[in-house]
């Protein structure tokens, strides 16, 4: 826990540096945004060095898995918003084919088929937002309480 402590407070002063910069030609929203990557990056990379997570390739992205604490052979990988897009955790059920996937996501016009048929997964059509502590399911046309 301390691990965590020191790098909340390096990523925590760096943000508060880079906040009252002024960059000619870079928009306010993106700045905020090259900022917090910056910052995890500078304050993060000796400890993800530590935890040797799995570095996959999404279509658009980077994914980062971290292994198991204990070597078991199963797992569970759970995914709030797959966004069309399953190539990472394809990749991880190949180096980790007894791993079970359970993706939840509001749109189910292709990201049931990708999570269900390409991943073997299970798809749930949920949203989940970032306020208060329930989990909202899509039931017929309304969201209904999950948790």
């Amino acid at each position: 826990m301390h691990e965590i402590n020191i790098i909340y407070d390096c990523i925590y002063t760096k943000l508060l540096l880079s906040w009252t910069q002024n960059i000619p030609n870079v928009s306010a929203h993106d700045h905020k945004w090259n900022v917090y990557a910056d910052a995890f990056l500078y304050c993060a990379e000796k400890w993800l060095d530590k935890l040797d997570p799995y570095i996959l390739q999404n279509t658009e992205e980077i994914k980062l898995y971290l292994k198991p604490l204990i070597n078991q052979t199963t797992c569970n990988v759970i995914t709030l918003g797959i966004g069309n897009d399953v190539e990472a955790k394809k990749s991880l059920k190949k180096i980790r084919p007894t791993c079970s996937f359970i993706g939840a996501d509001p749109d189910n016009s292709t990201n049931k088929d990708l999570y269900e048929k390409d991943l073997g997964g299970k798809f749930i059509h949920a949203a989940v937002g970032g306020t208060g502590n329930n989990i909202l399911k899509l039931d017929r046309n309304h969201f209904r309480l999950v948790l």
